[in-house]
C-alpha cells in the first residue's frame, strides 16, 4: 500500500484498533486538517524543529535525505555551492523551504505541488529540485522521467520522519 500506510496498519493491529485514512491531495489542506482537528494524525511526517512547534511526534521511524535533483544534461551543477545565481524548485510543505531559504545567491521557487516543481525541472524552468530523495525517485520512476533527472552533491539534510498529531495530544503520542 505503501510505506506509511503499511506502518500504519501494523501499528494499529498491535494496538487492537483500526484506521480510517482520508486523503488530501496536498500537504497544505493536510496539515490544517490536522490542525482543525478533523483528522488525529498524519503518518509519515517530518520532524524538523518549525514542526514541533506545530505538532505533536511519535519516535521516528524513519530516516531520509533532502537531496538536490538536476536534469541528467546539466553540466554546471555538482553540489550545493553551484546553485548560486539559479533557480532552485521547493514545495511549499517541505522542509527544503525552510533549510535553503536566505542561504545562498539562488533563487528560490516556492511550489504548490512535487509533480509541479518535477515539471518545472523537466522543462528548464527552474535549475534545480531539492526535496526528499525516495518520494522524486519513485515519482520519477512512475512517470517514467527516471532517465532525465539525477540526485547530485551531498544531501542538504537528513529529515526523521514520525506520526504526527496536534500539539499538546501527547495521549495520543502515547498510545
Amino acid at each position: 500500500e505503501g510505506f506509511a500506510v503499511d506502518v500504519m496498519n501494523q501499528i494499529a493491529k498491535r494496538m487492537g484498533t483500526g484506521v480510517r485514512y482520508v486523503a488530501y491531495p496536498e500537504w497544505s489542506p493536510l496539515m490544517r486538517a490536522l490542525e482543525d482537528g478533523k483528522i488525529d494524525l498524519i503518518p509519515n511526517v517530518g520532524i524538523t524543529p518549525g514542526r514541533e512547534s506545530e505538532f505533536e511526534f511519535t519516535s521516528p521511524y524513519e530516516t531520509f535525505q533532502i537531496s538536490l535533483f538536476i536534469r541528467t544534461e546539466t553540466t554546471t551543477i555538482h553540489d550545493w555551492p553551484d546553485l548560486d545565481g539559479h533557480e532552485v524548485a521547493v514545495v511549499q510543505t517541505n522542509a527544503a523551504v525552510n533549510l535553503l531559504r536566505d542561504k545562498g545567491t539562488y533563487e528560490l521557487k516556492i511550489l504548490p505541488t512535487l509533480e509541479e516543481a518535477i515539471v518545472q525541472l523537466l522543462a528548464g524552468q527552474v535549475d534545480a529540485l531539492a526535496y526528499p530523495q525516495p518520494v522524486v525517485d519513485k515519482l520519477a520512476r512512475e512517470i517514467g522521467m527516471e532517465d532525465r533527472i539525477k540526485v547530485v552533491g551531498t544531501p542538504l539534510a537528513e529529515i526523521k520522519r514520525g506520526i504526527a498529531t496536534r500539539k499538546g495530544d501527547r495521549a495520543l503520542v502515547r498510545q
